[in-house]
């Protein structure tokens, strides 16, 4: 809360500057969370992600209950197998049920761990795309209303920017200022992966895991 204050702050601060011969800079701010959330087309892709949760969680106790049911059939065959009267055919008959019924058991495992993969990875797949494509025209959206509005900057109620009037790319200048003190000649630094294997290094992302069955599209 205190942080958010301050970008505030010092964003609404900005207003006071002039730009040369613009005057003050306009600066304009949205409730982003709000905007995100309330987009009918947020609002849709969240009914169709409940709808899609539901036929997965459907199909999931369904099989669920496939093999809840085999396994208590396993039982039974099990406890009657122990029977000392049993005949010599009628064990051999319990045995091979036994074993047709295992085979089933693991059929039934194998259709349970497949479905609930692909249906996470096609959840999340669906959630992030929707997200980003929501992203992408909420922002867009702030643009061009700035643009009508001659703001020179707009941010969220974080301090996030989400518009800015004709930037300027310092991303050669900024990365040539920390190139200055490169060596002429690359230090040692010991063996290097082997060739074919994917090469590891830093990501500048961010490192933070979404969940893993998303129940609404988080607002950024």
């Amino acid at each position: 809360m205190i942080r958010r204050a301050i970008c505030l702050s010092w964003v609404l601060g900005l207003g006071l500057l002039s730009l040369e011969g613009q005057g003050p800079v306009r600066i304009g701010i949205v409730d982003y969370q709000a905007i995100f959330n309330q987009y009918h087309k947020t609002v849709h892709a969240n009914r169709v992600l409940q709808a899609k949760l539901a036929s997965s969680k459907a199909r999931d106790e369904e099989l669920v209950r496939q093999r809840e049911t085999c396994v208590n059939q396993l039982q039974r065959l099990r406890e009657a197998s122990l029977d000392p009267k049993l005949s010599k055919k009628d064990r051999e008959g319990l045995k091979k049920a036994f074993e047709q019924k295992s085979k089933e058991l693991s059929e039934i495992e194998r259709k349970l761990a497949e479905w609930r993969t692909r249906q996470n990875k096609e959840i999340q797949e669906y959630s992030g795309k929707s997200q980003l494509q929501l992203m992408r025209d909420v922002i867009t959206a702030v643009g061009t209303e700035a643009r009508q509005r001659g703001l020179d900057l707009v941010v969220d109620h974080q301090g996030r920017v989400l518009y800015v009037r004709d930037p300027e790319d310092l991303t050669q200048a900024v990365l040539g200022a920390l190139n200055v003190s490169q060596p002429s000649k690359p230090k040692e630094l010991g063996a290097t992966p082997p060739s074919g294997e994917p090469e590891t290094k830093l990501d500048p992302g961010s490192t933070r895991s979404t969940a893993p069955e998303p129940r609404a599209l988080p607002s950024p």
